[in-house]
This record gives C-alpha cells, sequence and structure tokens, in this order.
C-alpha cells in the first residue's frame, strides 16, 4: 500500500508539471513602452550613420510576439525634459505616438528612439508613427506583414529643420 502512495503522489506530480507547462506562455496583452532614446544627435559636427540626417526610419524586428522598433533621426526640442512614447493598437492599426516633457529650448534636434511592442500576432499591419515636428513633410506610415518579414526598415525623406542640416 506504502508503495501505490508514492507511485499515485509521483503520478500526480508528473501530471501537474505537464499541465503547468502547457499554459506558461499564453498569449499577452497589447502593450509597449520606450526602453531608450540617444542624446542630441545634432551636437556632434556630422552625424555620421548610414542615414545621415536627411532620413527618417524605422528599423523593426520581430520574435515572439514582441515588435522592436528603432526610430532613427526622431525630431525633438533640443531640450525635451523627457521623451514620451504612447502606444495604441486599433484593428490592425499600431499606432506610436511620440512626445516630449518640455520645449526647453530655442532649438530642435535628432534623437533615436528605441521603443518594443508587446502582444504582437504574425500577420500585417499599418503602423503609423505620430512626430511632433514633421509639419507637412511625409508621414512616417508603413505596411508590414509579419508572417512573412521578420525585420525590415523603412525610410521617409526629411527636408527641413531639424533634418538636412548637414548637407
Amino acid at each position: 500500500m506504502n508503495s501505490f502512495l508514492k507511485i499515485l503522489t509521483l503520478g500526480f506530480a508528473l501530471a501537474s508539471l505537464i499541465c503547468a507547462c502547457e499554459t506558461i506562455a499564453p498569449q499577452g496583452e497589447f502593450s509597449g513602452k520606450l526602453l531608450s532614446n540617444s542624446s542630441c544627435k545634432n551636437e556632434l559636427a556630422v552625424i555620421e550613420t548610414e542615414k545621415g540626417d536627411t532620413l527618417s526610419c524605422i528599423e523593426y524586428k520581430y520574435e515572439n510576439n514582441v515588435l522592436h522598433l528603432q526610430h532613427i533621426n526622431a525630431g525633438f526640442n533640443c531640450c525635451p525634459g523627457e521623451i514620451y512614447t504612447t502606444f495604441n493598437l486599433n484593428g490592425n492599426t499600431i499606432t506610436v505616438t511620440e512626445s516630449e516633457k518640455e520645449a526647453g529650448c530655442m532649438c530642435n534636434c535628432l534623437f533615436d528612439l528605441d521603443v518594443e511592442i508587446i502582444g504582437i500576432e504574425a500577420k500585417t499591419y499599418q503602423v503609423n508613427i505620430v512626430e511632433p515636428y514633421i509639419g507637412e513633410q511625409e508621414k512616417l506610415s508603413f505596411t508590414i506583414n509579419l508572417a512573412k518579414d521578420k525585420s525590415g526598415t523603412v525610410c521617409v525623406k526629411r527636408t527641413t529643420y531639424p533634418w538636412a542640416m548637414n548637407r
């Protein structure tokens, strides 16, 4: 009888472990966060990247329901206080809105932002980046198919201040 209880207990323990493993990674809820931002890039004599300062680009990478975005050459005030991002998912449209705490100086400059968005399925999305200083320039808005393309780069040309200062 003692052996029977040990085997029964071991069986329940194994069954519990197997059941727990099947439910460890449920698909998460949609959320996003700003991971980091660079300092003002215009403080350098020349912006030394392959993108220069005439392009505003999103480099994206997708894995495990997480979409990583790097916004290269995002325009903000030179003294933004703190840079913020908010995220919205409406159907198949992802909107990332960029903003700053304050416009503390009489100048603007370029920054790089790193963000991640969690709870994204591998399907097609329209991505809209809402930027505070683009004026009438082309919006950074594009379609990605994450079931097909796990990474890529999308750029738009910028020709007015704070872009295109080092031509």
